[in-house]
């Protein structure tokens, strides 16, 4: 689940087999390690984080904003061995500044209209827009 332009939450379960399977992969090779490999699809570019499979969440740090992302959960030694335990879906990370978009359907009219509802520019009136600048004010 994306969090934020630069985060991403993700959680796992798994059953008991696949546990045992997990066990079994370790034993026959103590270097494997529990982690997440996080592929950035926009930069083409991947790389692993080192995690505890027993807390079954972790925090990803993507890094970069607007970019497209799928993490895939596994056991590996770092370099030529990584067995897949699960495969996130495709994510993307929103912009993290406004967009450059302007709605031609929207206009002045509709924000004073939207100022004015909310109690705005009427004294003595207590509402949660009352106490916002006026556009005039803005422009000074």
């Amino acid at each position: 689940m994306v969090r934020d332009p630069y985060w991403a939450y993700s959680y796992w379960d798994f059953s008991g087999e696949t546990w045992n399977w997990i066990q079994q992969k370790f034993s026959e090779d103590p270097s494997l390690k529990s982690m997440i490999r996080v592929h950035d699809l926009e930069a083409r570019r991947s790389y692993d984080l080192l995690i505890s499979l027993e807390t079954k969440n972790w925090y990803l740090h993507l890094g970069v904003p607007d970019h497209r992302y799928r993490a895939e959960l596994g056991i590996g030694n770092g370099r030529d061995r990584f067995y897949l335990i699960a495969r996130s879906n495709e994510v993307r990370t929103p912009r993290d500044s406004p967009s450059e978009v302007v709605d031609p359907e929207w206009s002045d009219r509709d924000l004073d209209e939207i100022y004015r509802l909310s109690g705005g520019g009427k004294p003595g009136v207590s509402s949660p827009g009352s106490s916002f600048a006026s556009r005039q004010d803005l422009a000074a």
